[in-house]
């Protein structure tokens, strides 16, 4: 990671003092700062922009060079736009820096063009000369402290009862990006409350991020069972250092968090009396516990993580079961856009909607 050198720094105070800071300079700026990633790459690799993909790629490498996940992504974009050669090179870093799937390569749609070409040979005797690690994986429960954090409604009295929203980030994210992305929505008369999810994530020259669930299986079942127990937990601290209004307490999920948010509603209905589900829409749960409740149901129409379909039917499901359901289409893809921001804003103070921000 770069930072700034005293030089820069001085050099950036002088234009801020001559208020001569513009766009150019900050943009620049916070580039030279940001953590490396190969987003960028796989964005391009998604759109078959196989070149362009190589050259993020490469980029990125020479700022985490001892990432073996992507010099094996290089070596696919490689291979994906004709040259195998190159690949070859890229896929024996990536097993010189620790990659040790071997089957993967063997087997990757992506390295076709490798495995056609000469330069496969090599690459085989390169794999099988790596020895096969066999590792065993044993689930176990353990206790520790977690951060939740909590932005107060203007003019902050701690002797008023507030309306309690608790969110629960989507996969690979953190409270604290969600918390910030909201300023407006406690108003006056809301307590915003983010929970971190338990599981850190840390991948090789990427930002950690958290996950409620990271596994399948009876160990993924159980990872479920104990991140719900987590957030009553975490609802019960909240009610301990506040003071809750206990009709006005609402779950809102974003992506994986939805699933967890609205299934702690379902087992749990006495503990919240509203659920907004963002991003994703839990199905085949028992709906008739939400009889009655505040629910919300928001997607995006251009959603390419989660179907919108599955958002529609959820609605549907929710009008039968007898909750006061309303569903927020909006556009703007799997991500926190404004319109969607200002949409459940509005919803969590009893609102309407604004027709504005809706998808038509």
């Amino acid at each position: 990671m770069r930072f700034l050198s005293p030089f820069c720094v001085l050099f950036l105070a002088g234009f801020a003092i001559a208020d001569e800071l513009d766009d150019r300079v900050i943009r620049q700026v916070l580039e030279a700062n940001r953590p490396p990633t190969p987003a960028l790459g796989d964005d391009y690799f998604a759109k078959s922009k196989w070149t362009d993909a190589a050259k993020a790629y490469l980029d990125y490498l020479a700022r985490v060079p001892d990432d073996p996940e992507g010099w094996y992504k290089l070596a696919t974009s490689l291979a994906k736009s004709g040259r195998p050669a190159g690949a070859a090179n890229a896929l024996a870093q990536a097993f010189r820096e620790g990659f040790t799937d071997g089957e993967r390569a063997q087997t990757d749609a992506n390295l076709e063009g490798l495995r056609k070409s000469p330069s496969w040979g090599a690459t085989q005797k390169l794999i099988k000369s790596i020895p096969k690690v066999e590792l065993d994986e044993v689930a176990v429960e353990g206790s520790a402290l977690f951060t939740t954090l909590v932005r107060k409604p203007e003019g902050f009295d701690a002797a008023k009862a507030y309306g309690l929203v608790v969110i629960l980030h989507g996969a690979l994210d953190d409270a604290d990006s969600y918390i910030r992305s909201v300023p407006g929505w406690p108003g006056k008369d809301l307590l915003i409350a983010a929970v971190n999810a338990p599981s850190l994530i840390l991948t090789p020259g990427c930002p950690a991020g958290r996950k409620w669930v990271t596994k399948g299986g009876e160990a993924g079942q159980r990872e479920q069972d104990l991140s719900i127990e987590y957030v009553v937990r975490a609802i019960g601290e909240l009610k301990k250092r506040f003071k809750i209004d206990p009709a006005r307490v609402t779950l809102l999920g974003v992506s994986q968090g939805s699933g967890i948010a609205a299934l702690t509603a379902v087992r749990n209905p006495d503990l919240v009396t509203g659920l907004a589900c963002l991003m994703r829409a839990p199905l085949g749960l028992d709906l008739s516990k939400l009889q009655g409740k505040r629910v919300l149901v928001a997607h995006s129409r251009e959603d390419e993580k989660a179907p919108f379909a599955e958002a529609e039917k959820l609605f549907a499901d929710l009008q039968k079961s007898g909750a006061t359901a309303e569903f927020f289409p909006y556009s703007g893809g799997h991500k926190l856009v404004p319109d969607l921001l200002e949409g459940v804003g509005e919803w969590l103070h009893g609102k309407a909607i604004p027709e504005k921000v809706k998808a038509k």
